[in-house]
């Protein structure tokens, strides 16, 4: 009887396992699923990676080891404000520079809407220099806020497929667990990367349900 008992709690604890899987296990088998029925409603539920059609046949290969890094959105948030900060300082420099070289900024300016390629000589060439260079800079930092801002947006768009928590702000916090698995579409190998974002809203210490995403598709 005994044996019997050690048995059966072997066979359940087998079973358990077999029906939990491999990490990531669960999502990439609905996506194969979705692409093989040509559902691409049913792949956005668990990829954000740009649906490639349907297929006939999907196989996972390997499902690499788990990794774990902090979730950053606190960090791009605040590096997102001191880049706007660095910003609004170079704008106050360039309105300076032109407060002070008003009289040659009057003579400048419609000589070089007319023909932005003319060559300027003497001072005003130096003027040219000078403020191309307060503009560039202002348009290169201008373009990393944009960047940061796409950066942040994608990350939230992740976290909240991942939790099913629409509108994450930085009252959230965790970390970002990951995995790659090789997968064949159609007899092709790609590798895929998943991710699931284990967060708690630190306001009110609440840790929304996560599952694993698929974010990314490589040949």
């Amino acid at each position: 009887m005994r044996t019997v008992q050690i048995l059966a709690l072997f066979s359940i604890a087998a079973f358990g396992l077999s029906c939990s899987g491999q990490p990531g296990e669960r999502a990439l088998t609905s996506y194969g699923n979705a692409l093989q029925a040509g559902d691409e409603d049913a792949a956005a539920q668990v990829s954000l990676a740009e649906y490639p059609g349907q297929i006939s046949t999907w196989e996972i290969v390997e499902i690499g080891p788990e990794s774990s890094k902090p979730f950053p959105l606190i960090k791009l948030l605040d590096e997102r404000t001191a880049m706007a900060k660095e910003l609004e300082a170079m704008v106050e420099k360039t309105t300076v520079f032109l407060q002070d070289n008003e009289e040659m900024y009057y003579e400048y300016k419609p000589r070089k809407d007319k023909d932005p390629e003319t060559e300027f000589t003497g001072e005003l060439k130096q003027f040219d220099e000078d403020f191309s260079a307060l503009m560039k800079a202002q348009t290169d930092q201008d373009q990393k806020i944009r960047d940061a801002v796409k950066a942040i947006d994608a990350l939230k768009k992740a976290a909240a497929l991942s939790t099913s928590t629409p509108g994450l702000g930085s009252q959230f916090d965790g970390d970002v667990l990951e995995i790659a698995a090789k997968v064949k579409f159609d007899d092709k190998d790609y590798t895929i990367t998943l991710k699931q974002y284990a967060l708690v809203n630190t306001e009110h210490n609440i840790r929304p349900m996560t599952r694993w995403i698929i974010t990314d598709i490589q040949e």
